[in-house]
């Protein structure tokens, strides 16, 4: 990109503005903190030129002078600017840290505000899938393990107080651990019950170091019927092999959002954690 079209770029009002002789990266910061291009031309002008009057303000930020009045107003009320007064005005710029970092808090406080209202609209959205999935259930097939495996990692992520896990090894994915510690870190429950059959080998060794490390609680069993996880009670993932697969690795995982039978398999899995040994 020429140097040119970045200094183009920022303009509260949704058009490119001409910002030639102002530093792209100035253009685009002062963009960012929502000053539009003749704010930012007659800001530049002003700082370079202190104790500037409106008709060589116009001159030299190149802005219609008509303009100039309402956009120094507003950089006046934006704390950015100092009046000299006379019989004729006269502006300069206020220090750059004193006039832009309250700024750039009031943008990090509509920012986490932005978050907040994220946070909550995603809410809103699980509560009102919740409620379809409680009526009618929702069941997903995926094929593959790169696809099983982001699936599940999604789940992890989006898992509130709870994550319950039984690994067979060769595990098919361990890149859930992040998240894992993401949910202990915020209060939550993760349980990791793990089949192993003798003694424990390197890549197991390994797994479950990383998974306690991820705080996760570990147990070993020796034989488990089945791959499977629970996420809060609502949602259970059961993973299986087709033996005779047409296409792919035959590798696919099952997804039931199903709040009764995520509670079932809850069931399952305190049963076979209760005969788990602590490593």
């Amino acid at each position: 990109m020429k140097a040119k079209d970045s200094a183009q770029k920022p303009t509260a009002r949704g058009r490119r503005g001409n910002l030639d002789g102002v530093d792209p990266a100035v253009a685009e910061g002062l963009g960012f903190l929502g000053l539009t291009a003749y704010e930012i031309r007659v800001y530049n002008a002003i700082l370079r030129h202190p104790h500037s009057r409106v008709p060589e303000v116009a001159r030299l930020s190149k802005v219609p002078q008509p303009k100039v009045y309402s956009t120094v107003k507003r950089l006046l009320e934006r704390g950015l600017l100092e009046t000299h007064l006379g019989p004729v005005n006269e502006y300069s710029a206020l220090e750059p840290a004193e006039g832009f970092l309250p700024l750039v808090e009031e943008s990090k406080l509509r920012q986490n505000e932005a978050l907040r209202a994220i946070e909550l609209l995603q809410r809103r959205h699980e509560e009102a899938t919740e409620g379809l999935t409680q009526r009618e259930g929702r069941i997903k097939l995926f094929q593959g393990r790169p696809a099983a495996a982001r699936a599940f990692r999604e789940l992890v992520q989006r898992a509130r107080s709870e994550a319950l896990v039984i690994a067979q090894f060769p595990v098919v994915t361990a890149d859930y651990l992040e998240p894992i510690e993401r949910l202990v870190a915020q209060g939550g429950t993760a349980k990791v019950l793990c089949e192993v059959s003798g003694s424990i080998d390197e890549e197991e060794k390994d797994f479950m170091s990383r998974a306690r490390s991820a705080g996760a609680t570990l147990r070993r069993i020796e034989s488990v019927p089945t791959r499977m996880a629970v996420f809060d009670q609502r949602i259970v993932t059961l993973p299986m092999s087709d033996p005779a697969p047409h296409h792919g690795d035959g590798f696919m995982m099952l997804e039931v959002r199903n709040s009764e039978l995520a509670k079932s398999f809850g069931q399952i899995y305190d049963l076979l954690w209760s005969q788990g040994r602590k490593f």
